[in-house]
């Protein structure tokens, strides 16, 4: 393992946290030269919270930048800052260190534990997909506020009613864009195909997301241009937990 990947994992919460009303979940497939995504959740009070992020570039300096962006993200959301100060704060930390030069994509969500309400934010990031009694419903919509660091402020912060049943897929850009030896993409609506297909087989969740992961790689014959990270969010209601 490179000093970037070991820094990258480093950074890393568990694998999988869980309650009676919610499953969070992540998966990090690094790429050949480590690329700065990341993910994280923490399950506070009524609320579970979850971000993705990935960093301009590659290398040691990209997961630098990462690294200052969970820090600023895992402090804001200690004090219970809302999406948008959150928002706010990470951009703040990002671009006082590079002044604008530099930036990380993202997002971050919010979800209410007894209601299902789950407020979100964009920062130049691949939109999230909805899977509903075993089907993607929709790829989720967010007006795209500025990737952190340039100086934009939140533009808009998203809400979805969740129902019982819901999961929620974050992903990277490295995920879509992964592409096979021939140059074929693998693109949003293989995602979701392969996504549905592997809910289709009632494995749990933990190892629907590890063979999602392992899907790309194998359509990328095993040679990711760029990381590719899932973080998956399953509701179950708040009095239908398992």
């Amino acid at each position: 393992m490179t000093l970037a990947a070991g820094m990258q994992w480093d950074l890393l919460p568990p694998l999988s946290v869980r309650s009676s009303e919610v499953l969070a979940s992540g998966r990090l497939e690094p790429a050949y030269e480590i690329a700065g995504d990341a993910f994280d959740y923490a399950l506070n009070r009524r609320v579970l919270e979850a971000a993705v992020f990935d960093g301009m570039g590659h290398g040691v300096e990209s997961t630098l930048m990462t690294t200052l962006a969970m820090g600023a993200y895992r402090h804001a959301r200690r004090i219970n800052e809302p999406p948008a100060r959150v928002y706010a704060a990470i951009s703040e930390a990002v671009s006082s260190h590079y002044d604008g030069d530099a930036f990380v994509t993202a997002v971050l969500g919010r979800l209410d534990l007894d209601d299902g309400s789950m407020e979100w934010v964009c920062a130049g990031h691949p939109t999230p997909l909805l899977l509903r009694d075993q089907r993607v419903a929709r790829v989720l919509d967010c007006v795209p506020s500025l990737p952190l660091g340039l100086g934009g402020e939140c533009r808009q912060v998203a809400v979805e009613k969740l129902e019982p049943g819901d999961s929620v897929l974050f992903f990277t850009d490295g995920v879509i864009e992964g592409r096979s030896p021939e140059g074929e993409e693998f693109g949003t609506e293989r995602l979701a195909r392969t996504w549905e297909q592997e809910w289709a087989s009632e494995r749990p969740p933990e190892e629907v997301l590890r063979r999602v992961v392992q899907a790309v790689s194998v359509f990328c014959a095993g040679r990711l241009r760029d990381d590719a990270t899932l973080l998956q969010l399953c509701w179950y209601g708040p009095t239908q937990g398992r």
